[in-house]
């Protein structure tokens, strides 16, 4: 039998959205009041029992599902600190443990601890209108800095023929893939024709496609990037701060993972991010990694808003 989440509500005239603090923070639910439209992509019961997670488990089916957040790594990723070699698990140290929080009306503040680090993330989610404002601080609490990135990770309900909003200014993008010894290349690609291929992957195709990617639109000018619900007439709309967090993650999941799986996952995620890498290894490599010193906060800020019709980006 799944264990009884806590479910934490906010809502105003026009949103309803619904948390999960034990289980990473996860926003469950993101509904438009007005339609009933649902954004954030279900559990799916068949997928297996939710139960909770430990620090170290990798991030698969059930608990693909929502909005939650990866750091300090989003792929496993091996750390030196403090002399010894630490292993950063997958997603991140966030995902897998309970937060405390406090709620105010149309606000949520929620706080998580570090494991491998001293830290504490805060994420705070105040509602206006139809305008979800999210302001993150991470504070250093050790007598030593420590590397990080930080994603977004928004996994979102899709239907056949949805479309991908992203900056018409971005006409390329980085693809990742790992060899079977577990190395990452980066390879340029069009966008929205990855690979040369004929396939528009602003798109959204059909779960029996077989499809599953990571891009990544790096440096974007615009912080803004939504995904337009064809067949109720909505955007949600994502906006970030590009100074702080340049890189926009897409991750394209059309039945093709888990691999292993019957029948895959069926969802897109629009992840504005520190680093154009999934694993803080490749960010340090490349000098795209966040250094933060003991005692010192870093404060970041993104929105969702939910907009009828298609969004002009």
């Amino acid at each position: 039998m799944n264990k009884e989440w806590k479910e934490v509500v906010l809502e105003n005239e026009t949103l309803r959205i619904t948390l999960f603090p034990e289980l990473g923070g996860k926003m469950t639910r993101l509904e438009n009041k007005e339609t009933g439209t649902q954004f954030m992509k279900q559990y799916v019961e068949s997928e297996g029992e939710l139960k909770p997670p430990k620090i170290g488990f990798d991030f698969m089916p059930p608990y693909a599902y929502g909005f939650d957040e990866c750091f300090p790594t989003v792929a496993p990723s091996s750390y030196l600190f403090n002399e010894r070699v630490i292993q950063l698990p997958d997603h991140g140290e966030l995902w897998a443990q309970e937060w405390d929080y406090e709620v105010d009306e149309n606000r949520i503040v929620l706080k998580a601890s570090g494991v491998n680090f001293l830290y504490e993330f805060e994420k705070e989610i105040e509602l206006k209108g139809s305008n979800i404002e999210i302001r993150y601080t991470v504070k250093n609490d050790s007598y030593r800095a420590f590397d990080y990135l930080w994603s977004s990770h928004p996994l979102l309900e899709v239907d056949d023929q949805d479309e991908l909003l992203i900056d018409q200014e971005v006409d390329k993008v980085s693809i990742h893939e790992t060899n079977e010894e577990g190395q990452i290349s980066k390879k340029e690609s069009e966008w929205p024709f990855v690979r040369g291929g004929k396939t528009d992957f602003s798109i959204v195709q059909a779960q029996s496609s077989g499809h599953a990617m990571k891009l990544f639109a790096e440096r974007v000018k615009k912080g803004r990037a939504g995904l337009y619900r064809k067949q109720s007439d909505e955007t949600i709309l994502f906006e970030f701060d590009v100074d702080k967090t340049p890189h926009l993650g897409i991750w394209l999941c059309y039945g093709g993972w888990p691999e292993e799986a019957d029948i895959g996952s069926y969802t897109v995620a629009l992840e504005p991010a520190t680093a154009s890498f999934d694993k803080l290894s490749d960010a340090i490599d490349h000098r795209e990694n966040k250094v933060i010193e003991p005692g010192e906060n870093h404060t970041w800020n993104m929105s969702m808003k939910v907009i009828n019709g298609k969004a002009d980006i």
